[in-house]
């Protein structure tokens, strides 16, 4: 005699239990599914958003600083993309355009960087009193247009051993090399298909909505992507590589 009808999802042959956790299991990854939809459509609209960015007036605010800074100083000071303009990982509204202030000027490199910061803050909050808000951290200047853009500035001082950044501490000057993390970003995002500076950028909006004590720097969050995803072997898509990032960052700390 021939068996029954096929054994479904939903067969008498189950009990109610196994139905009701079947629908739970049927209603989860319908909503899964239509989580990562969405997902994807936010993360593409956030990054049509951001390539419209504005470069030639982030490149106007930072020329006119750096005129205020050598005018009022009379200084020698050049500034050095090394931040997320020249690598492309530029979010407008997160104070994350980090464009070095190479300081070569004797007078000023025998100061500590903390004196150095309330100096430069000091001179730029006299000229830009109704255009911006200007205040500083341990490690940078941030310029807050009434527009809405911000504008990072490190001041770096120029040595015989290369260049040289505020120690956490703003007591005494630590060595860098800019273009060698630049490099190292550019060869991680190769290694990942072009998807890790959108998925930078990605990172950084959502992280910019946090609170501030849950915040990370754009260094921080460029320099923790070169790690996590270092020999990657997973869906080189934004999608994919926002969740490994959101997931994996809390180990690195």
């Amino acid at each position: 005699m021939g068996g029954g009808g096929a054994y479904t999802p939903f067969s008498p042959r189950r009990t109610p239990e196994q139905i009701s956790q079947r629908i739970r299991e049927e209603e989860a990854k319908a909503a899964a599914a239509s989580f990562n939809s969405e997902l994807g459509q936010f993360i593409n609209n956030q990054l049509a958003k951001f390539n419209s960015r504005d470069i030639e007036l982030v490149s106007e605010r930072l020329e006119s600083l750096l005129d205020t800074i050598k005018d009022r100083l009379d200084i020698s000071v050049n500034t050095l993309f090394g931040g997320s303009v020249a690598k492309h990982t530029y979010v407008d509204g997160l104070s994350d355009i980090d464009s070095m202030l190479v300081i070569n000027d004797s007078a000023l490199t025998e100061k500590t960087p903390s004196a150095i910061l309330d100096l430069l803050t000091r001179t730029l909050k006299s000229t830009y009193t109704q255009a911006a808000k200007i205040d500083h951290g341990k490690l940078a200047i941030t310029v807050d247009f009434f527009d809405g853009m911000s504008i990072q500035l490190l001041p770096t001082i120029k040595s015989e051993h290369g260049l040289r950044i505020s120690s956490e501490d703003g007591n005494k000057w630590s060595s860098i090399n800019p273009s060698k993390f630049q490099e190292l970003l550019t060869k991680r995002n190769y290694e990942c298909a072009s998807k890790l500076i959108p998925t930078i950028k990605i990172v950084k909006s959502i992280i910019g909505t946090l609170p501030e004590a849950r915040q990370l720097s754009g260094y921080h969050i460029e320099s923790l992507s070169i790690n996590i995803f270092k020999n990657y072997n997973g869906a080189k898509t934004c999608q994919e590589m926002v969740n490994i990032f959101l997931k994996r960052r809390e180990t690195l700390f």
